[in-house]
């Protein structure tokens, strides 16, 4: 039978090549994985386009650039019509059997850019904290469920709350939590090593953003270095709040021991610099960096909350703090420090667990077969 849409001929859309951030390597990860099973996989950027076009060239994938809305403050997302046009007219002249929207915000402007649907296999990743999402995204979601074949979501938490505050309908949604592996050892930026040997490092990696909370941390770490002077505290990452990041550390008088190295080409070179890995952050979809921590076999401290308390057993494989609790987070970290056998049972016991429920190989083929189905072999 002729079919208009190929369904071994998939799109995913995103919204910018600017960072090497966590969803930007998941999304090239996933599309290669895709495309050596032999799925024609296209990448549509939708925002901006940045150095890590070269990344996506450099690995053989096809990217195209539609410029279909720029994102403002808090979430405010600017549709140019003649960009969603183009990417409407592109998704009909390549027929893609398959569109995937890769995450917010572009996942909505690649559903409205699928309507009417036609016979294609639409999906959403949903990788955000649903409850952080103004009205406005709220009801796009119901806007756009009806054809929309699934969400896909990262954790359990995305998914309860897509269904309770979103309505979106619990047949549509399936819970695939994304697989990770630990990349080959590469060397960290140069001068990264410097001042750290023979002290006890904390690191984090994460974007600098509010809900990351980078301020609760430098707090801790200012209690923290009150009982060790040693102590020191690496941040990969940047963005908006670095600066008053920055400020506050010195403020502190912390300054001269937290290191902020801002990007690195592979965060994986930074795990293995650190004694343990902190994670205060309180918005997440899933939060991938405590996942690569563990695969390097650092004991991670967390925030006590969905959806990072569903992965993390406190005292067993993790240790978890009271959301923006500056005092208790200092507790944790001190706890690591000076309980050696503590760490390196945390670190085993949340290194098994990360290797199971996050298997790289497993994940991926779930994901697949979400996507593609029977469609291909």
């Amino acid at each position: 039978m002729f079919r208009v849409f190929k369904p071994d001929r998939v799109l995913y859309v995103a919204n910018s090549l600017v960072a090497n951030g966590g969803v930007e390597r998941r999304n090239l990860e996933q599309v290669c994985y895709l495309r050596a099973r032999g799925l024609e996989v296209d990448v549509a950027i939708l925002r901006e386009i940045g150095p890590t076009l070269e990344v996506y060239r450099a690995a053989g994938v096809p990217v195209h650039y539609f410029h279909a809305y720029d994102a403002g403050d808090a979430q405010a997302l600017k549709l140019r019509w003649g960009g969603l046009l183009n990417l409407w007219r592109h998704i009909l002249r390549r027929r893609y059997g398959v569109v995937v929207g890769s995450q917010f915000p572009s996942q909505y402007v690649a559903r409205l850019a699928c309507f009417p649907p036609l016979g294609r296999r639409v999906f959403a990743m949903q990788r955000t904290a649903v409850d952080n999402l103004k009205p406005g995204y709220r009801r796009l979601e119901r806007i756009c469920a009806p054809w929309t074949r699934r969400v896909i979501c990262i954790s359990g938490a995305v998914a309860d709350a897509l269904h309770e505050l979103c309505g979106v309908p619990r047949r549509k949604l399936v819970v695939i939590e994304e697989g990770y592996r630990v990349a080959a050892d590469g060397a960290p930026p140069p001068g990264l090593r410097a001042g750290l040997e023979g002290k006890f490092v904390y690191g984090c990696v994460a974007n600098f953003t509010p809900g990351k909370r980078h301020g609760v941390l430098i707090e801790a770490f200012r209690q923290v270095r009150a009982a060790d002077r040693d102590a020191r505290l690496v941040l990969v990452g940047d963005g908006e709040t670095r600066p008053a990041a920055v400020q506050q550390a010195l403020a502190a008088g912390v300054a001269d021991a937290v290191l902020f190295a801002g990007n690195v080409p592979d965060p994986h070179a930074c795990y293995p610099l650190f004694d343990a890995f902190v994670y205060p952050s309180v918005r997440e979809g899933m939060g991938g960096a405590p996942v690569e921590a563990r695969l390097h076999r650092r004991p991670v401290i967390c925030a006590d909350l969905r959806p990072m308390k569903d992965y993390v057993r406190h005292g067993e494989d993790g240790l978890l703090f009271a959301p923006d609790d500056a005092a208790d987070l200092a507790r944790c970290m001190n706890a690591l420090r000076e309980q050696p056998a503590l760490r390196r049972r945390i670190a085993e016991a949340g290194y098994e667990r990360a290797r199971t429920t996050f298997d790289w190989a497993r994940q991926m083929a779930r994901l697949k077969a979400e996507l593609v189905g029977d469609c291909v072999p």
